[in-house]
C-alpha cells in the first residue's frame, strides 16, 4: 500500500495531520489496513488519543464502532488501547457497548478478554451498559457472554431503568429467563 512507503511527513497529502497520532486517527477514519496502523503505532502514535469533536473520538472506538474491525481492534488492544474509554460528542459509548449494540460477538469477546468492564457506562449514562445494548438488540449469545464475564443484571441506567425492564417490554422471553437465572430483580 502506498502509505507504507511514504515517510510520515508526506502523509499530509492524504489530508492527515503531520503528527503520527493524528495520522493514526485519520488513517482509521479511512479504514486503513493493519499494516498502516502498525507502522504508525511503531513510530509513536498514541493508541489512546482522544478527540473532542467527533462521534468516535479514539482509535479503538473507530475500529469497533465505525468499522467493526476485529483484527484492527486486536492490534490496538495489543498496543495498549484502553478498552474502557468512553466517547464524547454524540456517541457517549464504550467500545464494548458499541460491539454489543452491533451484535458482534467476536469483538465483545475480544474486548472482555482484554479487560473491558461489562458494567462500564458512558460518561453521561445515556446508553446504559453493554448488557443493556445486547438486550435491546435481542442478542442472546452476547447477553450470555456478558453475564458470564460479570455483567450486573441489576444496574440501573439508560432508557429503561433496568435490563430486565427492557427485555420484558420488548417481549424477549429467553433473555428474561437468562437474566433471572443470573439474579436479575423483577
Amino acid at each position: 500500500m502506498l502509505l507504507l512507503v511514504l515517510p510520515l511527513r508526506d502523509l499530509r497529502i492524504f489530508g492527515a495531520r503531520r503528527d503520527v497520532t493524528g495520522s493514526l486517527r485519520d488513517a482509521l477514519r479511512w479504514d486503513a489496513t493493519s499494516d498502516v496502523i502498525r507502522n504508525l503505532v511503531r513510530r509513536g502514535a498514541d493508541v489512546n488519543v482522544k478527540a473532542d469533536d467527533c462521534a468516535y473520538p479514539t482509535p479503538l472506538l473507530l475500529a469497533v464502532g465505525k468499522w467493526g474491525a476485529l483484527e484492527l481492534t486486536r492490534m490496538l488492544l495489543t498496543y495498549g488501547a484502553n478498552p474502557n474509554v468512553s466517547g464524547a460528542y454524540d456517541a457517549d459509548t464504550t467500545p464494548l457497548q458499541a460491539a454489543a449494540s452491533y451484535g458482534n460477538e467476536h469483538l465483545v469477546n475480544l474486548l472482555l478478554t482484554h479487560g473491558a468492564d461489562p458494567n462500564r457506562e458512558g460518561e453521561s449514562n445515556i446508553c446504559g451498559t453493554a448488557l443493556r445494548e445486547a438486550v435491546e438488540s435481542a442478542n442472546l449469545k452476547i447477553v450470555q457472554l456478558l453475564l458470564d464475564h460479570g455483567a450486573n443484571p441489576n444496574i440501573q441506567g439508560g432508557a429503561h431503568n433496568t435490563v430486565m425492564q427492557a427485555a420484558s417490554e420488548r417481549g424477549h422471553a429467553e433473555i428474561v429467563e437468562l437474566l433471572q437465572e443470573h439474579g436479575a430483580n423483577l
